[in-house]
């Protein structure tokens, strides 16, 4: 029998996770070996419940996927975009682990008035040459320590959201940056 794990959910501050994927002895994602995936007893969520500090070191060459694989990944954010503008035109936007902020230059580009925070180093150098003073390397709690009084139409959390140990104190910070009626936008 698998052993449950004790991380923070959003149903409830503790719950005890089912792991439903073991990434071990892996071959072809090595860079995954030692993650584990578990589903909430409580209420069912799946997230990334154990992540070994050797797994983030390969992800300082992850953004470099997104480049090399750029035609792609504007393929896949043209349908967030478009609805996002059938929401708010000219909204503006801050992207929560934007990586190489690709997905934020093409919202530039749409007129958006775009912000990103990302907490990989290389990552963030990459995105700071593409939107200068629109980057900051950390994370959203520290964002906010520093630029509390901004508020935002769209908060993006792209394939972040299950990677956030302590969920329910990330969205406290999600709704303070939030303009009144903004959207936050998920994508796990």
């Amino acid at each position: 029998m698998r052993q449950l794990i004790r991380s923070d959910c959003l149903c409830q501050k503790k719950s005890l996770f089912s792991p439903i994927i073991i990434y071990q002895n892996e071959t072809v994602f090595k860079n995954y070996n030692g993650i584990i995936i578990g589903r909430c007893q409580n209420c069912g969520l799946s997230k990334t419940v154990t992540c070994p500090k050797k797994a983030f070191g390969p992800l300082t060459t992850h953004f470099n996927f997104y480049e090399k694989n750029k035609k792609l990944f504007k393929e896949i954010y043209r349908p967030i975009i478009k609805e996002i503008k059938k929401i708010k035109k000219g909204a503006s936007i801050l992207d929560v682990g934007c990586s190489s902020a690709i997905m934020l230059t093409m919202l530039q580009k749409e007129g958006f008035k775009v912000f990103g925070i990302e907490p990989n180093h290389k990552a963030y150098q990459q995105a700071v040459k593409k939107l200068p003073k629109k980057i900051y390397l950390g994370y959203l709690a520290d964002f906010f320590q520093k630029h509390h009084q901004k508020k935002f139409d769209f908060v993006i959390y792209n394939h972040v959201f299950e990677h956030i140990n302590k969920l329910n104190k990330e969205i406290d910070l999600i709704k303070k940056v939030l303009k009144k009626n903004g959207l936050l936008v998920v994508g796990v």
